[in-house]
């Protein structure tokens, strides 16, 4: 299985961006030819002690969009010093 890991900040720019995002996964999906099935998930990134991370994830799990709830992983990068020591890094076994 292929997985797809979308970093998220939890203010609304980032947010509003997510129907474009999932779109463009699915079309890439798509053209997949590796025999693995792909799966995707959103991980909030850059999140500050603020009720941004709450909205945001309220947003992403209840708002009615076509392809259904976003799939929202259970945790989150907690701050921007996190985030820049986990970009662009592969999970290992």
């Amino acid at each position: 299985m292929n997985i797809l890991l979308i970093p998220l900040c939890p203010d609304e720019g980032d947010t509003e961006q997510a129907p474009q995002t999932r779109e463009a996964v699915f079309m890439g999906a798509a053209l997949n030819n590796t025999g693995k099935p792909l799966s995707m998930y959103y991980v909030l990134s850059r999140c500050e002690n603020s009720n941004d991370r709450i909205d945001a994830r309220q947003r992403l799990l209840n708002e009615d969009q076509e392809g259904g709830a976003y799939p929202l992983l259970d945790t989150e990068i907690p701050m921007l010093v996190a985030y820049k020591r986990t970009y662009g890094r592969i999970p290992g076994p």
